[in-house]
């Protein structure tokens, strides 16, 4: 069976949104986790990182799939993962996905 919850399937990935301040701020945080994941994929360090737009995941916790500018034209795909409150656990960098471009829409990865 499925659950759909505010037009979303529950464990699919949702639409495209435009950039929240919590996702924002969640990026801004994870900074430093999202430079090394593009580091340990032979990324180049970039000094911008402003997020565009998300997809989440309902899961035991919530996937935010984020696509970010990085470059004067260069973007990146962020998959943040958000578990449940009563872990007491915070968001954490599952991975990146680098050379994207502006037009390819951020899907689950």
């Amino acid at each position: 069976f499925r659950l759909l919850i505010a037009d979303m399937m529950v464990g699919g990935v949702g639409q495209a949104n435009e950039m929240s301040d919590e996702v924002r701020e969640m990026c801004e945080a994870l900074r430093d986790g999202i430079q090394a994941a593009a580091a340990a994929q032979g990324g180049a360090p970039f000094t911008e990182l402003t997020p565009v737009s998300y997809a989440t995941q309902v899961v035991a916790g919530v996937n935010y799939f984020v696509k970010a500018k990085v470059g004067e034209t260069e973007h990146i795909h962020i998959r943040i993962f958000k578990p449940l409150p009563h872990t007491g656990m915070g968001p954490e960098v599952h991975s990146v996905k680098l050379g994207m471009a502006a037009d390819c829409p951020v899907s689950h990865f």
